[in-house]
């Protein structure tokens, strides 16, 4: 929570203030103007009046409240002239109180309701008289009081901690100009002192990636995009686990590289053309990283795949030689060690005998194959070598042989992790044995080609939007419904039984083993008799045929063009 309070110490009160949900502060200044011997003067009074009590105003992000200091009825002044000595002086103090790790900012200014002198006739200078912690504003030594409108002082920041105070001394001017000021004979000032959290995000603030992006990458745009993600992203979202059939936008958490910023519900600006087909955004990770799923493979070679004229239910699926998407994840499933996307021993007496990576599964052998006969070496050289999450760590059983185990599977974060004794078993990555296990080459981990591609965990498909317990139904035409993303292109339609395998979609997450392994899949129907879609997280067997949906990454500095939309997607230079 960020909580903010405002003091003032001169002020006015009487009744008829007391109820307003904001501070005021009113000057009332009526000048009559007469020269003599060439000196011009002013005689006027100033109050101001009103009265304020304790009032709160509620923010993104927290609460502000007000307190004033000073409870006397009225401040006058009289025989009031030009001169270089302030008029007016006003003290006060912000305290707040940052319960995030993340920087607390407001900004104060003086809000003008009414001001007719003549333009620059009336001055101000700030001073910061104290801060125990944080930024205050800078002090300001010229500053003109404009004639309408709000004229921010700066802004200033709290880190974590509380009643954190920044104090302030606000001087108001009517300096002699040294020429005859009879024009502002009559003229009067209304205005308030204000205080708002700042809605502008620090350039500085965000991962190393966010705030260090080079011109023209992926991140540059984002950052121009969305310049408050790093002040909107704060914890894990709490609806994590249900649909999210809105655009959410960006949206943050934590992976193995650092804070990773993802694309949840039904977003509309996160398309990208790369290598002739078009590709969904699902994350950038801590990195700087573009992890990409596919979503139209672009049989027709069209020049925008992304453009919605050219979706189909099918379209996102990866197609062999046979044109066919479906595939097993492994050609049996009578062994623990088939979770895997690669594996070792069979029968074996050993965790690690068992999980150890000797042997390429059937889906990365797919995988290699598709990466082969779709990329160029121009390409492969724009992806990054990241990790791609296979989690073999158990939560109960000992995930050996034949035996009764639960994987960890859905944990409901980013984060692959390691086995004991830091194993990297779980995380593929093609050369990267500092962050993986360097096993993604040539064949069975055995060769100098590498293969930067994988399948996303069950994880990101539901930090997408995906429900994770429950199967979410909606009814109505398809491509009229407010789905996830990553729904669209993947709904294979028809009225075939539940368990055909055209309607499952392979993740790389581990489920369990108990007669049987199995995997996580994303289950997605649209029936088009009854115009229903079901969306649902299921196991299946690994010796089952279900949807081949590759993943790949782009490395942050590749050159990027487009805004992301169906229309305009981003393009890979």
């Amino acid at each position: 929570m960020f909580i903010y309070y405002f003091k003032y110490d001169i002020i006015k009160v009487g009744d008829d203030m007391k109820n307003r949900d904001k501070y005021t502060i009113i000057g009332a200044v009526i000048m009559t103007l007469i020269a003599v011997l060439g000196v011009t003067y002013a005689y006027f009074t100033a109050s101001i009046t009103g009265r304020e009590t304790t009032s709160t105003i509620i923010m993104t992000g927290g609460t502000m409240s007000i307190v004033y200091d000073n409870l006397s009825n009225i401040i006058e002044i009289e025989n009031i002239y030009p001169k270089e000595e302030a008029w007016i002086t006003k003290n006060f103090t912000v305290t707040g109180t940052n319960t995030t790790n993340l920087t607390m900012k407001y900004k104060v200014g003086l809000d003008i309701t009414t001001n007719t002198f003549l333009a620059e006739y009336l001055t101000y200078t700030l001073e910061n008289t104290s801060s125990d912690s944080g930024s205050p504003i800078e002090d300001i030594d010229d500053g003109v009081i404009p004639n309408s409108g709000t004229t921010w002082f700066g802004e200033g920041s709290f880190v974590t901690g509380s009643n954190q105070e920044h104090a302030y001394t606000l001087k108001i001017y009517f300096p002699d100009k040294g020429e005859n000021q009879n024009n502002a004979q009559n003229a009067s000032l209304v205005a308030r002192v204000t205080i708002e959290e700042d809605g502008t995000a620090d350039p500085n603030s965000g991962p190393d990636w966010w705030k260090n992006a080079a011109n023209g990458t992926l991140a540059a745009l984002l950052k121009a995009g969305n310049p408050d993600t790093p002040k909107t992203c704060q914890d894990l979202d709490t609806q994590i686990g249900t649909i999210s059939t809105t655009d959410e936008g960006l949206k943050c958490t934590q992976d193995d590289y650092g804070t990773t910023y993802y694309y949840r519900g039904a977003v509309e600006n996160n398309y990208l053309e790369f290598a002739g087909m078009c590709w969904r955004i699902v994350r950038i990770t801590g990195d700087g990283s573009a992890k990409l799923v596919l979503y139209n493979y672009n049989a027709n070679g069209v020049l925008n795949p992304c453009d919605d004229t050219y979706d189909g239910k099918t379209n996102a699926f990866a197609r062999d030689t046979y044109d066919e998407y479906t595939t097993p994840f492994n050609d049996a499933a009578l062994d623990n060690a088939y979770i895997g996307a690669m594996f070792g021993a069979l029968n074996a007496s050993t965790y690690e005998a068992t999980h150890e990576n000797l042997h390429d599964s059937t889906i990365l052998t797919k995988l290699k194959e598709w990466y082969d006969n779709n990329f160029t070496s121009t390409d492969v050289s724009k992806l990054a070598d990241v990790i791609w999450c296979n989690d073999k760590r158990v939560s109960t059983g000992t995930g050996v042989g034949t035996e009764t185990t639960d994987y960890l599977g859905i944990k409901l974060n980013l984060k692959c992790g390691n086995n004991a004794d830091d194993n990297k078993i779980s995380k593929y990555t093609a050369s990267d044995t500092i962050n993986g296990n360097g096993k993604l080459k040539g064949v069975d981990g055995v060769g100098n080609s590498e293969y930067r591609i994988g399948l996303l965990t069950a994880d990101e498909y539901i930090f997408s939007g995906i429900p994770k317990d429950q199967t979410y139904s909606a009814t109505g035409y398809v491509e009229d419904l407010s789905l996830p993303y990553i729904l669209k292109n993947s709904a294979t339609g028809g009225s075939t039984p539940q368990w055909s395998s055209a309607q499952y979609e392979w993740t790389y997450t581990p489920g369990s083993y108990n007669y049987d392994a199995s995997l996580w899949t994303l289950y997605n129907q649209y029936e088009s008799g009854s115009q229903t879609m079901s969306v649902s997280m299921a196991q299946t067997w690994p010796r089952d045929n279900s949807a081949l949906r590759p993943a790949v990454a782009l490395k942050g500095n590749v050159q990027i063009t487009g805004s992301g939309t169906q229309y305009d997607p981003y393009v890979v230079q």
